[in-house]
C-alpha cells in the first residue's frame, strides 16, 4: 500500500518533465496585408456577384404568408399578396391554400408561365419543402411557394429590382 502514494507521485513527477519538455507550437508568419487585402476583395466581389444574380438575394421584393383558402395576388394593395406595382395586372390570379397544397387560378389574358409553360387552372404548385419548387413567372418577376415549419408563404422576385443598380 506504500506504493502506492509514492507511484502516484512518480507519475505527476514525470508528466510534469514531459510537459516542460515539449516544444513550443510554431508561430506563423504575420499576413501580407496587400494579399490579405487583394483576399478579401475577391470574396466581396464573388459575393457581390452572386446577390446580384437573376435569382439572387437582390431581387427579393416580398414575401407573404398565405392564408387558408384564397389568397389573391397583383398590383392591388388589398391584395394578401401583393406584386410591384406597374408589373402586375390589380388582381394576376388567386393562390389557394388547402392544407399544405396550393392550387393556382389566374385571371384571363394574364400571361404566367409555371417552369416555363402555359399554367392550366387549378394546377397544384410544389413549394420548396418538396425539393424544386414551381417557378412562377409573370414579366420580370418570379415567385414561388415556400414551406417554413407550419407555414407556407410566397417569395417574389423581381430580376428589374432597383436593388441590382
Amino acid at each position: 500500500m506504500r506504493a502506492i502514494p509514492f507511484l502516484l507521485t512518480a507519475l505527476c513527477a514525470g508528466a510534469v518533465l514531459w510537459a516542460a519538455d515539449a516544444k513550443a507550437p510554431a508561430t506563423a508568419a504575420p499576413p501580407d496585408p496587400a494579399a490579405y487585402r487583394k483576399e478579401i476583395e475577391a470574396w466581396r466581389a464573388k459575393r457581390v456577384e452572386g446577390l446580384k444574380k437573376e435569382d439572387g438575394w437582390l431581387t427579393l421584393v416580398g414575401l407573404y404568408w398565405l392564408k387558408p383558402g384564397e389568397n389573391r395576388f397583383g398590383s392591388d394593395p388589398g391584395n394578401p399578396v401583393i406584386l410591384p406595382e406597374g408589373k402586375a395586372p390589380a388582381v394576376a390570379g388567386t393562390l389557394t391554400l388547402e392544407g399544405d397544397k396550393v392550387r393556382l387560378n389566374v385571371q384571363p389574358g394574364v400571361a404566367l408561365t409555371a417552369d416555363g409553360k402555359p399554367v392550366t387552372p387549378g394546377m397544384t404548385v410544389s413549394a420548396d419543402a418538396g425539393g424544386k419548387p414551381t417557378i412562377l413567372q409573370l414579366g420580370p418577376l418570379s415567385f414561388f411557394v415556400i414551406k417554413r415549419g407550419d407555414r407556407v408563404g410566397v417569395r417574389i422576385k423581381d430580376k428589374t429590382s432597383p436593388m441590382l443598380a
